[in-house]
């Protein structure tokens, strides 16, 4: 007669899960039930060998019910290493929720994962109660919970419900003294799916350097000087044709700032409010170098400028000169105290201006040199609801109409 083993669960799908797995190893030497918490007492539990609790909340929610002459293990949990490799299958640096019955157990879950080497992914807890659903995160991973996934996810993981651990397998198998070459293929199953899994995982993250490797020749071997900052001008990536276009010393770059590399062009930028700009300068190869600005995010929103840089193809049609008269922090430095004044008339003028300041129109300046027409520009600027913009000054007079062409539209 074969010996009895009880399993005791919270709810019914891991009632189900726990009972065809370990029927699955076991059920040539043991009789397998299994049954929810609020079923059982303490005469049902007497009639069985041992009884399998299935979490450690199982055993609170039971602890009037088992008495020291009832024998228990807590199971230890983990995953059906069978359908693990679904996971693998979504793309690397995603945001994924983690569905669960609490945060808790997703919790526990997304340390499990992280245990597994699977930490190329952003889980997130997502569960009963937990803050409204990301909309931008369309897909989810989760332990046989369909039914608590987020209806707009577009792509879910059901990986099933966590099975009992091989180290509480082994527990059961020394408990009812059955024969150790079980422990033996209990062992060599799960070593195989972790062989698996781990082939998987390979095979994915040679996929992810062959990427890159392609992504870097590609950016390596086009004829535009690339250069990617971040908000702080640091460089993140760099090519040989931006190096080469700007003449920067050709040894580590990475993580160093731009603008200690452009310090011999007399230039200097505030990366932070830099964003789709031109401008132009003359290398030490003579040549007209024409450089823009582009704000970029990763898939995680951090945010990054791009460097394009190009030889300028009319070069024999900019004045380099006049070009590098724009300030090249688009900042504006002075203010209304900055214009100082005894006369009644710039008196008045000074308080219209600042009146103007506060609306949008636009504003012509005019007046003889020397008159602090600048002054009256910049302080304007700094005054109005654009003061945390950027301020670009432009010598019009010297510029050819292509030149103004690409300042003006761009």
């Amino acid at each position: 007669m074969k010996q009895k083993l009880l399993i005791i669960t919270i709810n019914s799908t891991t009632k189900v899960a726990l009972k065809s797995y370990l029927t699955s190893i076991l059920s040539r030497y043991l009789d397998i039930e299994a049954c929810l918490v609020h079923q059982v007492t303490y005469e049902t539990m007497k009639d069985y060998d041992l009884v399998l609790l299935s979490s450690e909340t199982t055993e609170d929610a039971l602890s009037s019910a088992i008495k020291s002459d009832i024998p228990y293990l807590i199971s230890k949990r983990t995953f059906n290493h069978t359908y693990l490799n679904k996971i693998l299958m979504l793309p690397p640096g995603e945001n994924v929720y983690l569905v669960n019955d609490s945060k808790q157990t997703s919790e526990t879950v997304i340390e499990q994962l992280s245990s597994f080497g699977i930490s190329q992914y952003n889980f997130i807890p997502y569960y009963p109660g937990c803050d409204e659903a990301d909309l931008s995160i369309v897909y989810a991973v989760t332990v046989g919970e369909l039914k608590l996934v987020p209806p707009h996810i577009s792509s879910v993981i059901d990986i099933g419900n966590r099975v009992v651990d091989i180290s509480t397998i082994i527990e059961i198998i020394v408990y009812f003294n059955l024969p150790m070459n079980l422990v033996n293929e209990v062992t060599k199953n799960y070593l195989n799916h972790i062989v698996q899994i781990l082939k998987l995982t390979n095979s994915q993250l040679n996929e992810a350097i062959n990427t890159k490797l392609l992504n870097q020749s590609i950016i390596n071997n086009v004829s535009t000087g690339l250069c990617l900052l971040d908000v702080n001008g640091y460089i993140k990536l760099v090519n040989p044709s931006f190096i080469r276009m700007l003449s920067l010393n050709a040894g580590h770059l990475v993580d160093t700032s731009l603008n200690m590399h452009i310090q011999k062009y007399d230039i200097s930028f505030d990366w932070k409010i830099q964003k789709n700009n031109t401008f132009f300068i003359k290398n030490l190869n003579n040549e007209i170098i024409k450089l823009y600005i582009q704000d970029v995010e990763d898939n995680k929103q951090n945010g990054f400028l791009l460097v394009h840089s190009n030889i300028e193809v009319n070069q024999n049609k900019i004045n380099i000169d006049s070009i590098n008269k724009m300030n090249p922090s688009f900042t504006a430095t002075l203010s209304f105290k900055d214009y100082i004044t005894v006369n009644q008339h710039t008196k008045e003028l000074l308080e219209a201006a600042k009146r103007i300041s506060l609306t949008d129109y636009p504003v012509l300046i005019q007046g003889e040199n020397g008159t602090g027409k600048s002054v009256l520009a910049q302080s304007i600027h700094n005054n109005s609801i654009r003061s945390q913009h950027p301020y670009v000054t432009l010598n019009i007079s010297t510029l050819t109409e292509e030149i103004l062409e690409s300042e003006f539209l761009g």
